[in-house]
């Protein structure tokens, strides 16, 4: 990353990032975000809940079944909503000031980011249901921290569009995962393994860079996110069962961390639209 020195009258000198060196961080950052939220991916709820509720049948509560299917659901994106709007509004504020991490701010992030990430799904059975919402809130927060170089490398034109194409794609995958009536099992289990391509894709890019290594990330990755959505939502869907056998401190513990799959779905497409319409002339000069 090119960089210069700002030296004041004492002996020490500060690294400072110019503008011109704006991409190439952003690139570091993405790829390395990239790295931690794809790990936090396997804690997604079919990991964390669905094997474990064996993706309990609603059809038992009869003609209460789609009730209890839209109420869970309903719970999930709620809490998914108020975690990109955490993220939004600190990536905002802090971008729009010019702050964005750097140096050993950005690796205190980014170490406390995929450690909170890790333990919130590993350890949601054995955590009450204040911390793991603690623990969400202080994930979005740090998540909207990373998220902040956007507003200096692109306009803010361009943020909205990735925003809203983001949100259109993300909404009728989401659609299509609530609705089908097919078995997604085997769907889920070969977007695992494509992610898995992604992962080790994204891993080399943080170290080498090419137009293959940048295909895959990019398109390949969108593609993987997009049906990731769909797969997620319908197990969301099939576990809503089991949700509705838990006290009210477990449903909101399954519903969080169904929150935060869906949320770095949304996130790891966000910032791919982001790279696409961006790299039309709409980042910064």
């Amino acid at each position: 990353m090119s960089s210069n020195f700002s030296c004041g009258d004492g002996p020490t000198c500060r690294k400072v990032v110019t503008p011109a060196s704006y991409h190439t961080y952003y690139y570091q950052v993405t790829r390395f975000l990239e790295v931690s939220i794809e790990m936090t991916q396997y804690g997604s709820p079919q990991g964390a809940w669905g094997q474990q509720a064996g993706y309990t049948d609603t059809a038992q509560y009869g003609a209460t079944a789609t009730a209890v299917q839209q109420s869970f659901i309903t719970k999930v994106f709620g809490w998914m909503t108020l975690g990109l709007l955490l993220s939004g509004s600190v990536a905002y504020l802090l971008g729009s000031s010019g702050f964005y991490p750097q140096g050993g701010m950005f690796w205190l992030v980014a170490l406390g980011t995929i450690g909170l990430s890790i333990g919130l799904s590993a350890g949601i059975n054995k955590m009450s249901a204040g911390t793991a919402t603690t623990l969400f809130v202080i994930y979005s927060i740090l998540m909207g921290v990373f998220l902040s170089v956007i507003f200096v490398v692109y306009q803010l034109g361009t943020i909205y569009a990735a925003f809203f194409s983001t949100a259109g794609m993300f909404g009728v995958m989401a659609l299509i995962g609530a609705t089908t009536k097919r078995d997604l099992t085997r769907f889920g289990s070969f977007l695992m393994m494509a992610l898995i391509g992604v992962f080790i894709a994204t891993f080399v890019g943080m170290f080498w860079a090419n137009s293959v290594i940048t295909f895959i990330w990019l398109y390949v990755g969108l593609l993987v996110f997009l049906g990731l959505t769909v797969y997620e939502v319908w197990v969301i869907k099939k576990s809503a069962g089991y949700a509705q056998s838990l006290s009210a401190g477990g449903q909101r513990k399954m519903a969080i961390v169904a929150a935060l799959s869906l949320y770095l779905s949304f996130i790891n497409i966000f910032v791919r639209m982001l790279a696409i319409l961006g790299g039309g002339g709409g980042g910064r000069n």
